[in-house]
């Protein structure tokens, strides 16, 4: 069984999902905003931005994954 692509098929947008900077949901992609936490060294914590249409590093129309 192979799995669907979605997104964009270039290294940099695999790179950003990898890291989590582009997050997919069912209702579409994001770009994430990372924020230091208030205790400083204790991690990170992730609000989501506007929803993206094109990868922002190559201009590519991203492709979702078809929902049930």
């Amino acid at each position: 069984m192979t799995k669907d692509v979605t997104g964009c098929s270039c290294k940099a947008f695999a790179d950003a999902r990898n890291r989590r900077f582009v997050r997919e949901d069912a209702k579409g992609f994001w770009l994430a905003d990372l924020e230091q936490g208030s205790s400083g060294m204790a991690g990170y914590q992730r609000t989501y931005g506007p929803a993206i249409a094109f990868c922002p590093f190559c201009g590519t129309k991203l492709v979702t994954a078809p929902r049930d």
